[in-house]
């Protein structure tokens, strides 16, 4: 039997909210440091002119990591139909601790991060792509504490002609 990738999933570090927030945290703790007599002070001058920090705050976000788009990924599912199954193999950094980070490698990690899921006979588009939600959500509970993104995947996956992506294989 011939595996058929189909998508590759991006799971990130954590989710896009907390790492902003994270990273707000982290840019506020340098300019107004709770230590200093003065942070009170450099908060007032920043609430009257919000423009004043504004290359210190740029360059303090872009050393934290940048943007969470691309920056957090830390592995791919690649999904695929293997004869009336969807499965997943797992590309991952290889780190004991995930940390952010800017240099990363992705290795291949298992050829099935979940379970498979049995694609529902008669196949119609509507049961595949059920399926294979049933099968992210499987990996979603492997991948406990990371983010993994369907958002794009669930954007088109109502208007993808899913029996002739099967019958391809």
């Amino acid at each position: 039997m011939t595996v058929r990738y189909f998508y590759d999933i991006p799971v990130y570090r954590l989710p896009k909210e907390q790492y902003y927030r994270e990273r707000d945290k982290y840019t506020d703790s340098v300019l107004f440091p709770e230590y200093s007599p003065y942070s009170q002070a450099l908060r007032e001058n920043e609430a009257a002119d919000p423009n004043c920090n504004l290359a210190i705050r740029d360059h303090l976000q872009r050393s934290y990591g940048g943007c969470w788009t691309f920056n957090e990924i830390i592995g791919y599912i690649r999904l695929h139909f293997l004869g009336s199954q969807i499965r997943g193999e797992y590309f991952a950094v290889q780190k004991k601790r995930i940390v952010r980070t800017r240099t990363k490698i992705l290795e291949y990690r298992t050829w099935k991060l979940a379970p498979e899921v049995e694609m529902p006979y008669p196949y119609t588009s509507e049961g595949i792509y059920s399926a294979i939600l049933e099968y992210l959500a499987d990996c979603r509970k492997e991948l406990h504490g990371r983010y993994v993104d369907t958002e794009l995947f669930e954007s088109i996956g109502d208007h993808v002609d899913w029996v002739a992506l099967v019958k391809q294989q």
